[in-house]
């Protein structure tokens, strides 16, 4: 409808049949949508709008997310849940440096290397 109502504004036309198509076509894509205008990416059954899911490394400074998921070896998940980077936590990212970053975990402070923050999924 929104789409229909759309284009009578924008043209004082009538929708023909094959603009009709179209708002069905347009309809049938928008399936699954949280709203009429952002996607939704499902990951485990979970769903995230799209742009809102990044990896650890993404996050621009003073910026916090929630941990939704942690990749890589048992050995680094198991380092990273000591330090309280489990999933559903709040990480702040402090510090930008070269090859590493520091993030606010629980109140302490926690370098991280690029590589190992690239493994670390968050929602901002």
């Amino acid at each position: 409808m929104i789409i229909v109502d759309y284009f009578n504004r924008l043209t004082d036309k009538v929708p023909t049949d094959k603009d009709k198509e179209r708002f069905e076509e347009l309809k049938k894509m928008t399936t699954g949508l949280i709203n009429k205008y952002a996607p939704v990416m499902v990951i485990n059954g979970n769903e995230y709008p799209m742009g809102q899911y990044d990896n650890l490394n993404c996050v621009e400074p003073n910026t916090e997310v929630e941990v939704s998921e942690i990749q890589g070896d048992p050995a680094m998940k198991n380092r990273l849940n000591g330090v309280g980077i489990i999933k559903g936590s709040k990480i702040k990212l402090i510090r930008k440096g070269l090859g590493l970053k520091v993030y606010d975990v629980l109140g302490g402070s926690i370098a991280l290397r690029n590589e190992d923050a690239r493994k670390i999924k968050v929602i901002k």
